[in-house]
């Protein structure tokens, strides 16, 4: 027996994830409880991050980016968990569907915001402050809307 190396031309590394939510109910209870897990406890996470982390920028920054990177795939894999449950139709028929929608789209909209703003702010053009201070506003903004709205959702939903 022989103990594979991680250096070893033969390591190989392999995750599947199967899950199959072909009964009734499964699909729904499991989007609920990722988008629980996005909007319910990884925005605490967001929050903290640039509250209480903020005497160390670099404790804050990435625990901002782990978050909101954990919000982004577990907010997708909702969404695609429930794609899947309806043969990969996008039917936008209730109120439910399309506020989820919506606020899947802002959500990467206020991520979009946050990283340009982030990456504006190590350029040396001048004009870039008054630029950065909008988008850091406009990202602040949408995220404090999307989390308080998500947690609404998750706690009385739709």
């Amino acid at each position: 027996m022989s103990v594979i190396q991680p250096t070893s031309p033969n390591f190989n590394v392999e995750v599947t994830c199967n899950i199959d939510c072909s009964g009734s109910g499964e699909s729904y209870i499991l989007h609920g409880v990722f988008m629980w897990i996005s909007w319910g406890l990884f925005s605490i996470v967001q929050i903290g991050s640039k509250r209480w982390f903020s005497s160390s920028y670099k404790i804050a920054y990435w625990t901002h980016v782990v978050g909101g990177s954990l919000i982004t795939i577990s907010t997708l894999a909702a969404f695609f968990i429930i794609l899947r449950k309806f043969s990969w139709k996008l039917d936008l028929i209730n109120l439910h569907r399309v506020s989820g929608f919506t606020f899947l789209l802002l959500a990467f909209i206020v991520v979009g915001f946050g990283i340009t703003a982030h990456f504006m702010r190590y350029t040396n053009a001048e004009w870039n402050t008054k630029v950065v201070l909008i988008l850091s506003k406009i990202h602040k903004f949408g995220a404090w809307t999307i989390i308080c709205i998500g947690n609404i959702v998750c706690y009385i939903g739709i």
